[in-house]
């Protein structure tokens, strides 16, 4: 069985080449997917910089024209220009990263950094209400690096066989004169004297310790196979858990961000109203302005967040939660 379990242990690892690939391959379309909802989170935050800029501009031109209609004071228009300074030193930091967003989202296409224009933004995401991880073993079907390690250990249990088989002596058996026994038992009987043999015993007499040290290092290699294997297993049950843990919190948090954002613009409304009636300062004002701006970039993080939730769970379960659509992928593949 010594060459039976060389070409089992030789395809185990070609399987287990296989399955790496396509952990690789999946660990790249995670790759995309988080450096895309990236840019498109900072295009996001970018443009509300710059709403918030012409929003500062809106509100210098509006405070200098009470000032000379006198309003107001000097120190509405001195904190008006602040305000609006501080919105215009926001913007190069912002599309700083906006660029190296896309360069990096150019190199994971094997294209050269360029400027990249996305044909969606945020909130066109769809993003499901509920995941469906599924049990255990499924997930032992889906995720390429626990089939990779699963045929490593194959690889090495055979392995074993393989460094067992060496330990005996090899028979080599040609036929000669034209004659043949009717069976192998008559191999040593007088009507099989015309069969040659060939007993390869010496090799493994005076090869013995040798071999019995090749056979424990065959033997160290399995035990460590398991153990890996025992530990993708763990790693990957963790990942799943963390990542349906990440996802629907993220989810919770951006509903309250989205609640934090929806007062916020009508806290800055009525402030606003109020301030041109005279019964609010403009420092109010200001206060509202810098909430809804905390609050839209607020929202726009939540929002990326569960959309990198949603890659991370994806990659945990092996390339998505749709076992239909999983197993398809796979009889495509094989057929």
């Amino acid at each position: 069985g010594k060459n039976r379990r060389q070409s089992r242990s030789t395809y185990a690892l070609y399987l287990a080449s296989a399955y790496g690939a396509q952990a690789g391959r999946l660990s790249l379309i995670a790759e995309v997917c988080r450096a895309y909802f990236s840019l498109e989170g900072i295009n996001s935050r970018l443009a509300t910089n710059y709403d918030t800029l012409a929003s500062r501009e809106r509100s210098l031109v509006i405070a200098e024209k009470r000032f000379r209609g006198g309003l107001t004071s000097k120190l509405e228009v001195k904190q008006a220009e602040v305000e609006l300074a501080s919105s215009r030193a926001t913007i190069p930091q912002a599309e700083q990263l906006q660029l190296a967003a896309e360069n990096q989202l150019a190199i994971l296409l094997g294209e050269p950094p360029r400027h990249i224009i996305l044909s969606s933004t945020l909130e066109d995401q769809y993003i499901p209400a509920q995941v469906t991880a599924g049990l255990p073993s499924t997930l032992l079907e889906r995720r390429p690096d626990i089939m990779q390690a699963e045929q490593q250990l194959v690889a090495t249990s055979e392995a074993v066989g393989v460094a067992t088989a060496r330990l005996f002596p090899s028979i080599t058996l040609t036929g000669g004169l034209g004659y043949q026994t009717e069976e192998f038992d008559d191999f040593f009987e007088d009507e099989g004297e015309f069969w040659i043999a060939q007993v390869d015993i010496a090799m493994p007499l005076f090869n013995a310790g040798a071999r019995r040290a090749q056979l424990s290092a065959a033997e160290s290699r399995f035990n460590q196979a398991r153990l890996n294997y025992e530990q993708v297993v763990l790693q990957a049950l963790r990942e799943v858990s963390d990542s349906l843990n990440r996802f629907y919190k993220s989810g919770e948090s951006l509903q309250a961000q989205l609640a934090l954002q929806k007062a916020s613009r009508e806290y800055l409304e009525l402030a606003t109203k109020r301030y041109r009636n005279g019964v609010l300062s403009y420092l109010d004002v200001l206060d509202a302005q810098r909430q809804l701006f905390d609050a839209q970039i607020a929202v726009s993080r939540a929002r990326e967040g569960q959309l990198s939730a949603l890659v991370a769970l994806y990659k945990a379960l092996g390339g998505g939660w749709d076992p239909v659509a999983f197993h398809q992928r796979l009889e495509e593949r094989e057929s």
